[in-house]
């Protein structure tokens, strides 16, 4: 009877344990705002490469993307980028973003934003600009 009460109790400490470290995920919010430098087409598609600065003090860089934008008839258009935080390490984002649609996944990240999982909003501006929120998790 001990026997079984000692391994219930382990039992339940290593589920109290292990759903501990589940519930530990970090939340990250990244707000850049993203200024084109240079886009050139590669058959259908566009690529753009430019600067991720602080939306509040444009002389703040935080880093630079590389995307290319892709049609996709009436869905709308697939978008394909990497952000670089200088020193930090990268995040991958991919989806399509059509009518009323501005969310695209953050699949993926390097160094820092290893793991990283989530959504990436994109609010247009005048410009080519953009203003990105990188909401993600580790």
């Amino acid at each position: 009877m001990r026997r079984i009460l000692l391994i219930a109790a382990l039992a339940a400490v290593a589920v109290a344990a292990i759903a501990a470290s589940a519930s530990a995920q970090r939340v990250t919010t990244i707000t850049a705002l993203s200024i084109p430098r240079s886009q050139h087409r590669s058959g259908h598609s566009q690529i753009q490469r430019g600067v991720l600065v602080d939306p509040t003090d444009r002389d703040d860089h935080l880093g630079r993307f590389h995307a290319k934008f892709t049609p996709q008839g009436r869905r709308g258009l697939r978008i394909r980028a990497v952000a670089v935080f200088g020193g930090h390490g990268s995040l991958k984002v991919k989806g399509t973003v059509g009518r009323g649609d501005n969310r695209i996944s953050v699949i993926g990240g390097t160094r820092a934003f290893n793991g990283a999982a989530g959504k990436l909003k994109i609010h247009t501006l005048k410009h080519g600009r953009a203003l990105l929120t990188f909401v993600f998790v580790q």
